[in-house]
C-alpha cells in the first residue's frame, strides 16, 4: 500500500479498505462518510512520498459513473470523437501505421476547434484565443497532402490552451482532462448522471468513484509548458482562472500529456493517466493514487447530501438555465 490510508478506517465506521485493488481503495457504505472522507483529505491524508512533497503540490479530484473507466481525456476514449459534429471519419486504428494515424487525430482536433471558434463568434458569443492559431490554420488549409499536421508531434503548444479549455467545458471533445480541487465538486459530477438518465432503465449496479491524487507524487507533472519542444511529460495547464468561468467556478484543474501524439506512435494507444508515464506504459503508477468508491444505488442520498454542501447544478454551472435547473433538481430529490 503506497499511500498511508488507515486513519479512513479509523475515523469512519462505514469504510472499508480494499485490499485486492491494484490501487489505495477504500469502499464506503454511507453516503455521508464518504463525502466527508473527500471534504478532509487535503488535510489529514499525507502525500505518498511524505510531508515534504506538500511544497508547491495540492490535491486533485476526478469522479467517475463508472469506477472501472480509464482516466483518458474525451478526445482519446472512442474511435470517432467529431464525427457527431460534422467531421469525417478517422480511419479504423487497425489498418493505419501508427505514426500515420495521430496526424488524421490533430487534423480533427484542429477543425473541430475552428467549427467551435466560428460558429461560436458568428453568433456574437466571442471566444478568446491567440491570433497565432488563425495563421496557423491558414498554413494547414493551404496544405493538401497533410505534411503540416506531421509537423505537430508536440500539438497543442500553450497558445491552443485558452480555447481548448473553453470548448472542454461547452461539450467539445478535446485532449484535456478536468479535474477539481474539491472532492465534492468531484463526488458531484460522478453523481450527476443519476440524474440525467433518470428516466431510462440504466441499471444501477456497480459503484461509481472519486479518484484523488497530490500533484507533487508525480514526478513527470509540470506545473509550467516545457520550453523543449519534444517534451513527453504530463502538465497541468497554468493560468486557469482565465479560461473560463465554468472552470473557476468548478476549483478546476486542466491536465493533458503534451507528447500523446509521440506517445500513440510508440504504443499504439493513447496515453490514460493512470498507468502512462513518459513515453510508455507505467504499470505502478496506480498505485499513487487513492480512490474512494460507492454503491450507485446509493448516489441519490449522496446527492442529498451534496444540496446540504450548496453543491447544486447552478454552483457548478452558474446560469440563469441551471437556476431553474437547481429548483428542477431539488424537486427530484424531494428537498
Amino acid at each position: 500500500m503506497a499511500i498511508g490510508i488507515s486513519w479512513i478506517t479509523e475515523m469512519f465506521s462505514g469504510a472499508i479498505y480494499v485490499d485486492s485493488s491494484d490501487c489505495n481503495e477504500v469502499h464506503f457504505e454511507n453516503p455521508e462518510e464518504f463525502l466527508s472522507c473527500l471534504s478532509v483529505i487535503p488535510f489529514r491524508q499525507k502525500p505518498v512520498w511524505g510531508s515534504d512533497s506538500r511544497r508547491g503540490g495540492k490535491w486533485l479530484f476526478r469522479g467517475h459513473w463508472d469506477e472501472a473507466w480509464a482516466l483518458k481525456p474525451s478526445a482519446h476514449r472512442n474511435a470517432q470523437p467529431f464525427y457527431d459534429i460534422g467531421l469525417k471519419k478517422l480511419p479504423e486504428r487497425s489498418v493505419v501505421r501508427h505514426d500515420q494515424y495521430w496526424p488524421k487525430m490533430v487534423e480533427s482536433e484542429v477543425f473541430a476547434l475552428r467549427k467551435f471558434m466560428t460558429l461560436a463568434n458568428s453568433s456574437s458569443l466571442p471566444c478568446e484565443f491567440s491570433a497565432e492559431i488563425l495563421d496557423e490554420i491558414a498554413e494547414m488549409r493551404k496544405d493538401v497532402q497533410g505534411n503540416y499536421y506531421r509537423n505537430m508531434e508536440f500539438f497543442p503548444k500553450s497558445k491552443w490552451y485558452p480555447i481548448m479549455a473553453r470548448a472542454q467545458h461547452h461539450g467539445m471533445p478535446t485532449r484535456l482532462l478536468d479535474f477539481s480541487s474539491d472532492g465534492l465538486y468531484a463526488a458531484f459530477f460522478a453523481g450527476i448522471r443519476r440524474w440525467n438518465v433518470q428516466d431510462s432503465e440504466e441499471n444501477l449496479e456497480g459503484k461509481l468513484c472519486v479518484w484523488a491524487f497530490f500533484t507533487s507524487d508525480f514526478a513527470d507533472l509540470d506545473s509550467e509548458p516545457d520550453t523543449d519542444t519534444e517534451s513527453k511529460r504530463w502538465l497541468e495547464v497554468p493560468a486557469i482562472s482565465q479560461l473560463g468561468s465554468n472552470l473557476a467556478s468548478q476549483r478546476g484543474s486542466l491536465i493533458l500529456h503534451e507528447g500523446a501524439n509521440n506517445y500513440y506512435s510508440k504504443n499504439g494507444e493513447w496515453p490514460d493517466f493512470f498507468s502512462s508515464s513518459g513515453d510508455g506504459p507505467d504499470p505502478d503508477r496506480k498505485r499513487n493514487f487513492l480512490k474512494l468508491t460507492l454503491d450507485r444505488p446509493k448516489v441519490k442520498q449522496m446527492l442529498c447530501c451534496l444540496v446540504r454542501h450548496d453543491v447544486t447544478p447552478v454552483r457548478i454551472y452558474p446560469s440563469l438555465d441551471n437556476v431553474t435547473a437547481t429548483l428542477k433538481y431539488r424537486s427530484w430529490l424531494s428537498i
